[in-house]
Formats: structure tokens, sequence, C-alpha cells
């Protein structure tokens, strides 16, 4: 986040001009890459549709996970993080610690705190979604928005942060954890 961006609204181009004018169609902020990790050719063949950072793992992680809009075979997966630095552990070769198939399709986001997980999922009721929240002694579903997309659990305030994405109609919005299984 320290190096998000206000730029111009005025056109809906892309790009930065020659006078250092930065614009993002019609959007007031970006967050530019400045770093990125990559999966290694090992015929594991992730594709990752999300991340967010759990904070209550040993050491904290960031958990990833799968898109799939025709099958429950999506994987999460955890990857552990040097608490000193913040980067992925290990230097310059990590493996997940964990992975676990969805057995949901249309997974748009995770978050994980303390053994437990939960899962983002678009129009698996109607237009509406369904937030699942699995535990080793089972799943429950909740209804959830129309449009969902990421997780984040905020620890200190017992909150579980999560957006839209419906253009014209985009919400932030937090729910009580304990709300939803937590």
């Amino acid at each position: 986040m320290n190096h998000i961006l206000q730029v111009s609204t005025d056109t809906d181009t892309i790009g930065c001009n020659s006078s250092g004018v930065c614009r993002a169609y019609t959007y007031k902020y970006v967050l530019p890459e400045v770093t990125r990790y990559a999966v290694p050719d090992c015929g594991c063949g992730l594709t990752f549709s999300f991340v967010g950072y759990d904070q209550s793992s040993s050491p904290p992680s960031l958990v990833t996970g799968e898109y799939d809009s025709a099958a429950i075979t999506g994987i999460v997966a955890r990857w552990p993080l040097d608490p000193a630095t913040g980067l992925l552990a290990g230097g310059g070769y990590t493996g997940a610690s964990e992975a676990f198939v969805t057995q949901q399709d249309r997974v748009q986001g995770a978050a994980s705190r303390n053994g437990e997980w939960w899962l983002s999922c678009s129009s698996q009721t109607s237009v509406y979604g369904r937030l699942y929240n699995a535990t080793t002694a089972g799943s429950t579903g909740y209804t959830w928005v129309d449009g969902p997309e990421d997780l984040a659990i905020d620890p200190n305030n017992r909150r579980m942060w999560s957006l839209t994405e419906d253009v014209g109609d985009r919400w932030v919005f937090a729910v009580n954890l304990s709300s939803v299984g937590g």
C-alpha cells in the first residue's frame, strides 16, 4: 500500500503521458505492481485469483485460491511468511504449507483464522453468493451478497471485510465474525 497513486480521472485512457500525467480509465487510485512471485513450472497448475493474509497462523501466511465457475476442484493454499520481513519464507523458493480442494465452485475469495476457513462464492443461489465457513467438523453456508469478492479478517475488531464487484454497484462492507461462524 506504500505505492498507491492518485491519478487523473479526466479521460478514459490508461497509462502515463510524456508530461507525467497518469490515468487509469476513470479510476481515482491505482496500486501498481512493484514485485511478483512466480509459480515454477512444476506441473502443479495453480492459478491465482485472490490472496488474503492470515496473521493467526504461525508463522503468518498468505492464503491464495483459484476461481472456477464450472467445477468444485479449485484449490486454496497457505504460504508461510517470514515474520521479520513479511516476505515469503524460505528465500528464493517457498512451498505451500497447506493446500485444500475447496469443494465449491465460483470461489472469489478466502480467509482463514485459527484453523477455520471462509469461502466467498458468487452466484451459487440465483444472483446472490454464498459464504461458507469450513472447519474440521464440516461446512456451514450463509446467504451472501451479489457479486462478492475477496475476504479479509480484522482480528482486533472481530470483523470480516469483503467487497462487491459489479460495475455501478461496488461496496466495501464488514460483518461481525461471530455472525458467520467465527
